[in-house]
């Protein structure tokens, strides 16, 4: 059973340059390389996990949707804790 937590993490640096003095970044944590080689998780969700690192960068947040979506339907956890285990928020839909 998954536990829900929040996995993002906000970082203000601090610019060398004075025309960008703070920048705001926002870093995701995401099980997914760990999941793909857990014999715990289904064929199917590992190959939708895979299909993340095999897609373009332009795609990348949409193939993360799709590995949630598969998690989702493939296992017993609730659409929340998939989306936040591949690096999504919660709330993002797994419909």
């Amino acid at each position: 059973m998954a536990t829900r937590s929040r996995c993002r993490v906000s970082l203000t640096t601090r610019s060398p340059s004075s025309a960008h003095p703070e920048r705001r970044t926002t870093m995701a944590f995401s099980l997914a390389p760990l999941l793909i080689h857990s014999e715990a998780v289904p064929v199917k969700a590992r190959e939708a996990l895979r299909a993340v690192s095999a897609a373009p960068l332009d795609q990348r947040k949409s193939a993360l949707r799709s590995a949630a979506r598969t998690l989702y339907t493939e296992t017993s956890l609730d659409c929340g804790d998939a989306m936040e285990l591949v690096g999504l928020q919660a709330g993002c839909g797994c419909d």
